[in-house]
């Protein structure tokens, strides 16, 4: 988990400069007994928790022939994947940080990551032992702006989307 503190000045909110602290599950116990006197002087921590998108969303495009199949050990229980070779998809975000989620399992094989049109990692999903919902690609301190991230399938039996999960540094007003 991680936390920013976020100032009340004169009715607007002033982002504090201050490097985000992980927090343990324990401390989280700790955080919210403090939150309360923390409110009195003027400071109140904001938890920051990833966005996570599921493999159906509107800011992913398939190309191919990629299939939609639901698989309940999956994120929201279902699973996006392909088996033909140089099938892609491209996600588009904001943020800073980015991480796909999929399958990894015997029958599964690997692909290209291309982060903003240049050539960024080589994935492999095959394993051993089958699990869902893993992180197999992350990507940090991006710059906080609009970005593309194309995914292109280059071996194996399939590759899965699952979905993916982002951070941003500013938050969003509502």
């Amino acid at each position: 988990y991680q936390a920013m503190l976020l100032e009340i000045a004169i009715g607007r909110q002033k982002l504090i400069d201050r490097p985000r602290v992980d927090i343990s599950p324990q401390d989280l116990i700790e955080l919210k007994e403090r939150t309360l006197a923390d409110t009195v002087s003027g400071v109140i921590p904001i938890l920051r928790f990833p966005d996570v998108k599921n493999d159906t969303d509107a800011s992913i495009t398939y190309s191919g022939s990629w299939s939609h199949h639901a698989l309940p050990q999956c994120f929201r229980s279902d699973e996006t994947f392909t088996a033909r070779d140089n099938d892609h998809a491209v996600i588009t975000f904001k943020g800073t940080s980015i991480s796909i989620l999929s399958r990894v399992d015997p029958h599964f094989g690997t692909f290209k990551v291309y982060l903003d049109g240049k050539p960024d990692a080589d994935v492999d999903t095959r394993s051993t032992r089958p699990a869902s919902q893993q992180k197999v690609y992350t990507k940090t301190n991006l710059s906080d702006a609009i970005h593309t991230l194309k995914i292109v399938k280059t071996s194996g039996a399939w590759i899965g989307i699952d979905g993916y999960e982002i951070d941003s540094e500013q938050l969003e007003s509502e």
